[in-house]
């Protein structure tokens, strides 16, 4: 079995990233056997799945960690989570996501690989922190999600330079545009040639939708049929089939 490790990340908060990251581990549940990772510092898969993080996911595998125990991946997962669909692996508290260290990542990513998991989703924050850089540096594929704001677009540029003396291949990142509107100039051919960087999904503005269902925690499949929809599910089969 090929199993894949996709990082979502953005440069910038309001991109979408964690709706997108929970709807594409929700459609691919569909025919694969999904992981979804949560690796953010305040937690938004929380928000979807409505359970508390306390005593579960990686606060039980940071102190297995901790005591020098092996990591007990089976004990620290929420199984197929009623929303997302999928199981989900919750962040910690932020004060101990602060404290994860590379040797930690190193360990759990490890012990990810030894799991029978197709897919594995990692929802990150958009800090270049060192848990974060280690997982770019891991991953099979690394998803940037941008909008067309120019400040987004900026900080992605100045990301993709770090990513670059990480020696993170770029072949392996790639682009979704959210929240595209047809009203507002932007040259997207001319950022991906500047980047060097695939655009593999454009997803329509609908921010205030979106938005409202991540709060009311729900996902792609309480969307209808919309243009949105059609455009996760399209970014999702160009990335994963």
């Amino acid at each position: 079995m090929k199993q894949r490790v996709t990082v979502i990340t953005s440069s910038a908060g309001g991109t979408g990233k964690t709706f997108f990251a929970a709807s594409a581990a929700s459609l691919l549940s569909k025919k694969k056997k999904v992981l979804l990772l949560d690796l953010t510092l305040y937690g938004g898969i929380e928000v979807l799945v409505r359970h508390s993080k306390k005593l579960s996911g990686l606060n039980i595998l940071y102190s297995q960690f901790e005591q020098g125990q092996p990591l007990e991946i089976h004990k620290a997962i929420l199984e197929s989570d009623s929303v997302i669909g999928t199981d989900v692996l919750m962040n910690a508290h932020p004060l101990t996501m602060e404290k994860l260290s590379v040797a930690f990542v190193e360990a759990l990513f490890q012990r990810l690989r030894m799991t029978d998991y197709e897919e594995i989703i990692v929802d990150t924050s958009m800090e270049l922190s060192q848990r974060n850089s280690k997982f770019f540096q891991l991953a099979d594929q690394v998803i940037y999600m941008i909008n067309q704001d120019i400040s987004v677009c900026w900080k992605t540029m100045k990301h993709l330079e770090i990513m670059d003396k990480l020696q993170v291949e770029r072949d392996k990142i790639h682009m979704v545009m959210n929240r595209y509107r047809k009203d507002i100039v932007f040259n997207l051919d001319e950022f991906v040639e500047e980047t060097g960087i695939k655009a593999i999904g454009i997803i329509p503005d609908g921010k205030s939708s979106v938005m409202n269902l991540h709060n009311e925690g729900k996902t792609v499949h309480s969307l209808g049929v919309s243009p949105i929809k059609k455009a996760l599910k399209k970014s999702v089969e160009e990335i994963w089939f």
